[in-house]
């Protein structure tokens, strides 16, 4: 896992085929510490970086940044097909959701001996994302015919501000000594007054007023944990987690270890398959019957079904 995040961090971020390398080795190593989490001979460790909630923080601070290489990698290639391409503010929204889920799920002991530079990093990205998402939404409603749909996005700009200019008054407070990141921030900050300068000031007093009842721009990660797998799959606007299905069914059993195809050329009247089943999305093999059909078709103790027939079957219930 510590091998692939490393390969993760020297690959060239400012090129599509870097992002692409990045968000595959950040999956494998969120794969690969799911594995050691859910390992049964490893669930009674004292030590604090193989903890049950260790391990799922740094799988999902894994997921995080692969989640932000995505939206990189869609921001290069959106614009590379069209000069004039705008992001969906969901997308944005996403690796923010990622990133609160990393934050929320900080437990001691480990929040106290994890970095506080990555601490408040994770911190930060939460805020900038959760405002660049309000930033694209509120851009696209603007640019709408429906009056009420133009004051919703000029509602949204002007919390993008709000958010964007707190998030670069702490960054200058407690990370001074790594200017990049305020940099992009100002950038977006200054997008943002450019906007509201041409708003009558009547009308953002208005909105500020009632700021707290414009609803939040929500990502993809919210949606994922609900819809089925052959939607997502099928989803029109597709990202490198489509093929995979949702984000959660990643483990190194299904992910990263070879697969193999078995034919079971009859069942067995009285024993069935000669298999148990356990668990779901995907469901485990637990045990095998050693003279069933199952067992001579090749299929061993601990197996993954992922696919049945030609049908993905890792969302089936």
């Amino acid at each position: 896992a510590a091998l692939s995040t490393q390969l993760a961090c020297k690959c060239d971020r400012n090129t599509a085929k870097g992002l692409e390398i990045a968000i595959d080795n950040l999956q494998s190593a969120a794969g690969v510490l799911q594995y050691i989490r859910e390992e049964s001979s490893l669930k009674s460790t004292v030590s604090t970086d193989l903890s049950r909630s260790s391990l799922s923080t740094l799988s999902t601070l894994m997921l995080a940044q692969a989640q932000e290489c995505i939206w990189y990698l869609g921001l290069k290639l959106g614009k590379e097909a069209d000069p004039n391409w705008q992001p969906d503010g969901a997308e944005a929204a996403a690796v923010s959701e990622w990133y609160t889920s990393v934050r929320e799920s900080l437990r001691q002991p480990l929040s106290s001996s994890m970095p506080k530079t990555w601490i408040n990093m994770v911190c930060f990205k939460e805020i900038y994302y959760r405002g660049i998402a309000d930033w694209y939404a509120g851009t696209a409603e603007m640019a709408e015919a429906h009056r009420s749909r133009k004051i919703s996005g000029v509602a949204k700009i002007y919390r993008s501000s709000l958010v964007l200019k707190g998030c670069l008054a702490k960054w200058r407070k407690t990370m001074e000594s790594d200017p990049e990141f305020a940099d992009t921030i100002e950038d977006h900050l200054g997008l943002t007054r450019q906007v509201l300068d041409e708003v009558d000031k009547s009308i953002l007093e208005g909105i500020a007023e009632k700021l707290d009842r414009v609803h939040p721009v929500t990502g993809k990660a919210v949606r994922w944990a609900t819809a089925k797998s052959d939607a997502i799959v099928n989803n029109d606007h597709p990202d490198m987690f489509a093929t995979l299905g949702p984000v959660y069914f990643f483990n190194a059993m299904c992910a990263l270890v070879e697969r193999r195809t078995h034919e079971v050329s009859y069942v067995n009247e009285e024993t069935g398959f000669g298999m148990t089943l356990s668990g779901g999305n995907p469901v485990r093999v637990s045990d095998v019957a050693y003279d069933g059909p199952a067992a001579e078709a090749g299929i061993k103790c601990g197996d993954y079904l992922i696919e049945v027939n030609g049908v993905d079957v890792r969302g089936s219930v």
